[in-house]
């Protein structure tokens, strides 16, 4: 009897192990699948200044979940304080171009609807994934020449993601580097249409800026922006939760 009930137990624990790695895995090939279906389609005609060539692709190599309880506790407080501000705000605007995968995501996840919450993308190298870990994405490190303003950067393109901060990859194979899946606090946002050069804030009933694709020109004599990008100006608008390790590779 006794024996027969440690070989159950070994039993249940062995399938437990092997469904948490084929959920795992699972959502590893669907992050891949992603990150290769938000390639912008010009990106990979190696008509721009990005990285990719039209032969490139993403190959997931890790994928971590980043948990750190204070940091999501203030996400969720701002969350709740947007939420609450968001219905006397008119018109809001909520993302277009976010891939399928990741608003089932948010639905699963139950984000904040009503704070317009979305899963976005930044690209950071690896160097920086343990202190992002520990304190977050911070404003203290935003750079005063962001063509939008000195805040936090999001994408829903993840050519664009590899793109925001140092030592992502140079296109070369092998390249290494990270994208971290975020939550980020949309709130009302306010969509620009030029640059915004040493922006500190959003304007009075604003929580976030968006420079949209094909919309919003960085200055005068340039090309419209390419990619759309959503701009944040306070800490706790962005909780970083999937850190996606990542080589480029030849197809």
């Amino acid at each position: 009897m006794h024996h027969s009930m440690l070989s159950w137990r070994v039993t249940c624990i062995c399938l437990t192990f092997w469904c948490v790695v084929f959920v795992f895995l699972f959502f590893m090939l669907k992050a891949e699948q992603m990150l290769n279906e938000s390639i912008h389609p010009i990106c990979l005609s190696n008509r721009t200044n990005c990285a990719f060539q039209d032969n490139q692709k993403f190959k997931i190599i890790g994928m971590q979940r980043l948990e750190n309880k204070s940091l999501f506790q203030k996400f969720k407080i701002y969350e709740t304080q947007v939420a609450t501000e968001v219905p006397l705000l008119k018109p809001l605007k909520r993302p277009q171009a976010i891939h399928p995968w990741l608003e089932k995501l948010s639905k699963k996840n139950d984000l904040s609807v009503a704070a317009n919450t979305q899963y976005l993308l930044h690209g950071t190298s690896l160097d920086n994934l343990d202190s992002i870990g520990r304190l977050g994405l911070r404003l203290c490190h935003a750079h005063s020449s962001g063509m939008y303003g000195q805040g936090i950067y999001f994408t829903d393109s993840s050519c664009k993601a590899t793109q925001y901060g140092d030592g992502t990859p140079t296109g070369q194979p092998g390249s290494t580097g990270c994208i971290i899946i975020c939550r980020v606090v949309l709130g009302n946002v306010y969509e620009l249409r030029k640059g915004a050069l040493g922006a500190r804030s959003t304007p009075n009933g604003h929580h976030s800026f968006m420079a949209r694709a094909g919309f919003a020109h960085p200055n005068p004599n340039t090309y419209p922006q390419l990619h759309t990008e959503y701009i944040l100006f306070d800490d706790c608008a962005c909780y970083p939760e999937f850190a996606l390790t990542f080589d480029l590779v030849e197809e």
